[in-house]
Parts: structure tokens; sequence; C-alpha cells
């Protein structure tokens, strides 16, 4: 009978410090994505994708891409000619990287080099910009597609961002 409340005793003092644990990483957990969730200094409007997978309004978040968006918006009306912007680090070859416009069914629509507008080899964000002319051929849902230098070829290298727009004539 000794034995037994010792056990007991044992199993509850184990079950009270587990469940300690868990309330202690889960509390760990949330305040690692609170602080880290959202780029700093984000604005309305403008799509960052160096952090986990968020989307916020008109701002898309993704994991360690290292491109922020400033033109056009998430889901925003585009036409023709269609001015992107932004800023990228690590994305650049030779001051470039590749920017298409699909329709829904993945036919593409409009193709351009994102040209670097200051020093692409830096280590920093470093501003881009294009402008795709484009016939939507009746479509009117797309998608805009960064795609990141890769001229290694290797997939550890590789990296893209898309999202969707909405097509105007």
């Amino acid at each position: 009978m000794h034995n037994m409340r010792i056990r007991s005793r044992r199993n509850k003092s184990g079950k009270k410090i587990a469940g300690i644990i868990i309330v202690l990483g889960v509390v760990v957990l949330g305040i690692i994505f609170w602080k880290g969730g959202l780029h700093p200094g984000t604005k309305e409007g403008v799509i960052s994708s160096d952090k986990k997978a968020v989307v916020t309004g008109e701002q898309r978040v993704a994991e360690g891409i290292n491109i922020r968006v400033t033109a056009p918006n998430v889901n925003g009306a585009v036409t023709s000619p269609l001015k992107v912007a932004g800023e990228a680090k690590g994305w650049y070859f030779e001051g470039s990287f590749l920017v298409k416009l699909l329709d829904e069914k993945g036919d593409v629509l409009a193709m351009g080099m994102a040209q670097a507008t200051g020093d692409w080899q830096a280590d920093a964000y470093v501003p881009f910009e294009t402008e795709l002319n484009f016939d939507t051929k009746g479509a009117k849902k797309g998608n805009l597609i960064f795609e990141k230098s890769n001229p290694s070829g290797l997939p550890q290298n590789a990296g893209s961002f898309s999202f969707g727009v909405v097509l105007g004539e």
C-alpha cells in the first residue's frame, strides 16, 4: 500500500512537471512568432517575404526568400503596362532576375527582367524595377511570379515568390 502511494505521488508530480513544460513551450513559441511573425517596418501595401508564411491584408511574408514587393499589391488590379517594383537581397545575377505574369490557366502573358537600381552585389536589400506589357486575352485573374536568378542550377540556390493579381484591360 505504501508503494502505491509513492507511485501515485510520482505520477502526479511527473504530470505536473510535464504540464508546466508544455505550457512554457507554448508561451515561448507564442513569443517567438509574435516578435518574428512580420517583417519590422513593413508598411501596408508592401509585400515582404523574409519571415514565416503569413498573409495580412495586402502583405505577404514567406520564409527566407528576401524579397519585398512594393508594386503592385496582392490581389490588386493591374493594367498594361504594369510597373513592378520592390527590393531584394541575394536574388540578382548580373543585376537582374526574372518576373512573369501568368493568367489563371498558367499561360504566360508577359515576361521581363527586374533590374537592380543599386549595387546588386551588396549584402543588403537592393531596389529593383521592371515594366511588363501584356494582353489579358480575356483572362480576369493572374499570378505575378518572381524567380531568383540561379546560374548554378543548384536546387538550394533556387527560389521563387508569387501572388495573385486582378487583370484589367
